[in-house]
């Protein structure tokens, strides 16, 4: 504690120095934010001593911290380039630092969306309705970072693509519920906040103090955690456990059977989803069988039951089967996660933030789900990445 103690004192009155100088440098701002974000660090295990000791460097609401974010200036000719790939379609987007506008790129061809490696070798033919293409190139030759959005499990792989191809060191990677986050961080209270996103084949959830001063918001301010189970491993439990069982009579009789183990319905099992997914590839009906899967989902959605016809026969898939069959088993598992990764109580979040698509799809059993796992929590839904993502420059300290 005297060393902690010790550390802020130093640290203090660095900043003072730092602001109360005739003259600014800027150079200090950077080494000086590293300071402050190690000493929350040492801190972040606590929720209750990482906010008081917030309230301690800003000083009596000097706002000091919230000075020292003012003074990472943006270059006014400077462009940062943000590449969101949280999902299987890549979007770019041109940031201008100076007016922290955002403009949307759009690819050319919707064949390489999948390959990040593509899309990037393709920049210059890319093109942007609110900007001359003088002005997109010019923009292009002055990038001096990029921010990606990806999941936990890409992020290394996707930064070592852009380095290798862009060869521009400063890379920032943010995870979709932090990213989630800053579309909804204007309304949010300084408490203890949950954030859930669901993506195509992983779930990530975050919990994060945040601080006071919004523009101080940095890594030491949160903790991550995910689950490898998305929208298409809940595709593959509906089709196991309520669609199939209905359909393998009148399929076998035609069609080479599928010989599969079922996965634990609701979670990752990883291994045996994968050699499922093989199998629906090779499958001659597999693709047509997963359609049908993602439209009996979407009908699931707004009606309580879905009645069909195979072969003459007729057969029923109901919303409450869907519910006691596949998704509290996935919202129990999600439970027990967030409060093992995140070593926190559920009764402690007092905000929750959540999107995605899985989430989306199943919102009649999650909403009642989500208020009665988070009793003290307020709820926050509706936005998706790309506020978040082209938002990303009022909070400089992220880049610290």
């Amino acid at each position: 504690n005297l060393i902690i103690f010790m550390d802020l004192s130093s640290l203090v009155s660095d900043i003072d120095r730092l602001l109360e100088a005739t003259e600014l440098d800027s150079q200090k701002v950077y080494p000086l934010l590293k300071q402050v974000r190690s000493y929350l660090l040492t801190l972040q295990s606590s929720p209750r001593e990482l906010s008081s000791a917030v309230e301690e460097i800003i000083l009596d609401s000097t706002q000091k911290i919230h000075k020292l974010t003012d003074l990472l200036d943006f270059p006014e000719q400077g462009w940062s380039l943000a590449l969101d790939n949280s999902t299987s379609d890549i979007r770019l987007y041109l940031l201008e630092e100076a007016t922290r506008k955002a403009y949307s790129l759009q690819s050319t061809s919707r064949d390489s969306l999948n390959q990040v490696e593509s899309i990037l070798s393709d920049l210059q033919g890319f093109s942007s309705p609110e900007l001359p293409q003088e002005t997109v190139k010019t923009a292009l030759d002055q990038i001096k970072r990029v921010i990606i959005c990806c999941s936990t499990w890409r992020h290394e792989t996707v930064c070592l693509e852009v380095e290798k191809i862009l060869n521009i060191p400063d890379i920032f990677w943010l995870n979709p519920p932090i990213t989630l986050l800053l579309s909804h961080l204007e309304k949010l209270q300084p408490v203890p906040t949950l954030v859930i996103w669901t993506g195509e084949t992983i779930t990530e959830f975050a919990l994060v103090n945040l601080p006071p001063e919004k523009k101080i918001l940095s890594s030491c301010f949160w903790r991550l955690g995910s689950l490898k189970y998305g929208q298409e491993s809940i595709l593959q439990d509906i089709f196991c456990h309520l669609i199939y069982p209905k359909w393998e009579s009148q399929l076998v009789a035609t069609l080479p059977r599928l010989h599969f183990n079922t996965a634990r319905v609701g979670q990752a099992d990883s291994q045996t989803r994968s050699i499922l997914q093989t199998q629906l590839e090779s499958h001659p009906l597999g693709s047509s069988l997963l359609k049908s899967t993602v439209l009996i989902q979407n009908i699931l959605r707004f009606q309580d039951h879905f009645t069909s016809q195979l072969q003459g026969q007729t057969w029923e898939i109901k919303r409450s089967d869907y519910h006691s069959q596949i998704i509290s088993a996935y919202l129990e598992y999600l439970q027990v996660s967030i409060e093992n990764s995140l070593k926190i109580s559920a009764e402690d979040i007092q905000q929750v933030v959540w999107g995605g698509t899985l989430l989306e799809s199943i919102h009649f059993s999650y909403l009642p789900w989500s208020s009665q796992t988070f009793p003290n929590a307020k709820f926050f839904s509706g936005l998706d990445l790309v506020s978040g993502l082209t938002t990303v420059l009022n909070y400089p300290a992220l880049f610290v």
